[in-house]
């Protein structure tokens, strides 16, 4: 019977009770109702009630099947009630496997719909969730539509879910309603329960972004609280407005609304298994996170309305760029946020770049970077060059901006002197609109400084970096960040330069400036010690420089291990460990960072390529030629393939290679006596 209202329950039973149990008719429908556990818990027949889509468990008040040896009670629901654990065995229904889903698919479809790997396709679409795959196919059945051109509709941002399955009565006369009318009432239900109207706001966000895993950090942002805040505002009343709770109790009821949602199964949450700040077991904070079903963010898409849709687009983005805001956050969430980023954009691109392009955008790139992935920054941010080019003016601030965005990257990904033009011609137009001593314009002659040094020329780079150095302290002054930027250039130029103790000067400011702000072991202290030690080594002080450099590791291996600044750390003591004299030792070192290397950032990414470059010149300083000829002969046309025949790091490496095979023929030739 159907189980969705105590009113149903009760109808249900009383009409069992009379065909069953020959209850008087005379009696009040709830006394009728009664009668049907009696008689189920005196019968020998065997007997089995199915309960169909339970809602609350206090609608089975008085109500409940006895517990016997004859029968059993079978019980299906949406929600997660508690109270069935403890009566219950409680089974829930996962979606299929692949291979369920290949194997359901081919039972009910024509075999000339689709192939298996269309039928795959389809299922991964659908989540593998039975009742979508169920409706679907009948959809597919009915309309004799082939599985393609279901798949060309389905992915169709217009394609509503309420028109990609059939109407009742259409080949589902055992699912009393559509996917998209299902899910739109057991919203319509969470956000009901208290407190009412919080759960619909945060269900429209969670429709735009991972399913897989949205970081539960999330739910305490300013952006979520907020537009939770109005929408409980909303169904209080017109004249409630929005409230202002302290910020406490705002996070509760979005951790409410959280649950309520799980209870109707619409998400699920993973906590983790030990919570980084002290948060208890239920709290969405502390590495939890929640997972929804792809087939509900679509469903629940397709009920936005506009203002709804543009209202959770933004606060959603918000609360991207407040999740990256947070202090000292652990490593997973920057994946995680970028994830869900890129989820975001995937549902709504067109929205985030209007009026104009939203700063997540930008953000998300750089997180894509910063985590080691270069070449894929460097693409997204020619696609938003791209883009912003075909809606604004040239010389439109957004326009120049993204311009120096995808030249950062472009350096980043290897291509130094690409970059360098790149940042000279955007200062160029830049000096057109700007003052000379405009802040934007100085950092953009920074960044073509910096990449002019880096492609192959140290000594101009450093004659512009200290022209750019005294006119900030100028306009800026000698604390400024900016300020403080140029001089770290400036030291790393002097350096590549020859001038090793004017740059282990202004390393040493660096160094004493980030000791008086922080204690002695601070990772800033400590990586401002090791840039300016570095300079220590060029002039001798090898040791130095090694103990700077491990006094650094030790730290930042416990913050991440697999960041890129740790993996540079490991290959700079490994660089030293060669230059102090065991070439061998530092070979073996290099290797363990290359594997590493390997795994975080990909094979052709150009710090992993570099790396294979400096194993192969250690090998050689140790002797080991024919390892070292190996490896560089099978670098180089990797090199030329991921970066370019003209790259330096391709002549680098021939370089190497020639002088490996040289010191191998020389080892092979004997010699006179």
């Amino acid at each position: 019977m159907n189980a969705s209202t105590r009113d149903a329950v009760v109808s249900g039973f009383v009409e069992a009770a009379a065909e069953l149990a020959g209850a008087r008719p005379h009696l009040r429908a709830e006394e009728a109702a009664t009668q049907l556990p009696s008689w189920l818990a005196k019968t020998r027949r065997r007997w089995c009630v199915v309960l169909d889509d339970l809602s609350s468990p206090g609608d089975l008040h008085g109500l409940w099947p006895p517990t016997t040896e004859h029968g059993s009670t079978l019980i299906t629901t949406r929600r997660r009630i508690d109270a069935l654990d403890r009566r219950c065995t409680v089974v829930e229904v996962i979606p299929f496997s692949p291979q369920e889903s290949l194997a359901y698919l081919r039972g009910v479809i024509d075999p000339s719909a689709g192939t298996d790997a269309e039928l795959n396709a389809l299922a991964d679409d659908l989540g593998h969730l039975p009742l979508a795959l169920a409706q679907v196919a009948a959809y597919m059945g009915t309309t004799g539509r082939s599985c393609r051109e279901y798949r060309d509709r389905f992915v169709r941002r217009d394609a509503k879910l309420a028109d990609l399955v059939p109407e009742e009565g259409e080949g589902l006369i055992e699912y009393r309603r559509p996917l998209s009318v299902a899910w739109s009432l057991s919203v319509e239900a969470s956000d009901a329960l208290r407190p009412e109207g919080a759960a619909r706001p945060v269900m429209h966000i969670l429709s735009l972004l991972d399913g897989t895993g949205v970081p539960g950090e999330l739910f305490s942002t300013p952006a979520v609280l907020a537009l939770v805040a109005a929408g409980t505002a909303a169904t209080a009343g017109p004249g409630a407005g929005v409230a202002t709770e302290p910020k406490a109790a705002a996070g509760d009821t979005v951790h409410d609304a959280v649950h309520n949602l799980r209870r109707y199964s619409l998400l699920d949450i993973d906590r983790s298994p030990t919570p980084v700040d002290g948060s208890g077991p239920g709290a969405l904070t502390g590495g939890a996170s929640v997972r929804i079903h792809v087939m509900t963010q679509r469903a629940t898409r397709d009920l936005l309305s506009a203002p709804e849709r543009e209202d959770a687009v933004a606060a959603a983005a918000q609360a991207l760029l407040e999740g990256w805001g947070i202090a000292d956050a652990p490593a997973r969430l920057d994946r995680e946020l970028r994830s869900n980023a890129f989820a975001l954009l995937r549902q709504a691109g067109p929205d985030l770049l209007a009026p104009a392009p939203h700063e997540v955008l930008f953000r998300m790139g750089h997180s894509l970077g910063d985590s080691g992935q270069a070449t894929a920054a460097l693409r997204h941010f020619r696609w938003l060059e791209r883009t912003v080019a075909e809606r604004f003016d040239p010389d439109d601030a957004i326009s120049l901006g993204a311009r120096g965005h995808l030249a950062w990257w472009q350096a980043k990904s290897g291509d130094q002197a690409g970059a360098a033009a790149a940042f000279k011609a955007l200062a160029e137009d830049q000096a057109r609109l700007l003052a000379p001593e405009h802040p934007d314009l100085l950092q953009t002659r920074q960044s073509a400084a910096v990449w002019r040094g880096a492609a192959g020329d140290p000594a101009g780079a450093a004659a512009e970096l200290r022209s750019l150095y005294v006119l900030r302290i100028r306009v800026l002054g000698a604390a400024h960040r900016d300020t403080v930027s140029n001089r770290n250039h400036l030291a790393n130029f002097l350096s590549a330069s020859g001038d090793h103790e004017g740059a282990f000067a202004l390393h040493e400011e660096a160094w004493q400036e980030a000791l008086a702000r922080r204690y002695p072991g601070h990772r800033d202290v400590l990586r401002a010690r090791a840039a300016a030690m570095r300079h220590r080594g060029e002039l001798g002080d090898f040791d130095g420089a090694l103990e700077a450099l491990n006094d650094l590791l030790a730290v930042q291996l416990e913050d991440d291990p697999d960041s890129p600044d740790t993996l540079a750390t490991r290959a700079g003591i490994a660089e030293w460990t060669a230059r102090r004299g065991n070439p061998r030792r530092a070979a073996a070192l290099l290797e363990g960072v290359l594997t590493d290397r390997l795994r975080v950032l990909g094979p052709e990414h150009p710090h992993t390529l570099s790396t294979r470059l400096d194993v192969a010149r250690w090998l050689t300083d140790a002797g080991e030629y024919g390892r070292a000829t190996a490896e560089l002969s099978a670098l180089l046309p990797e090199q030329i393939e991921a970066l370019g025949a003209d790259h330096a790091s391709v002549a680098a490496t021939r370089a190497a290679l020639s002088r490996a095979l040289g010191q191998d023929s020389a080892a092979s030739t004997p010699m006179d006596d």
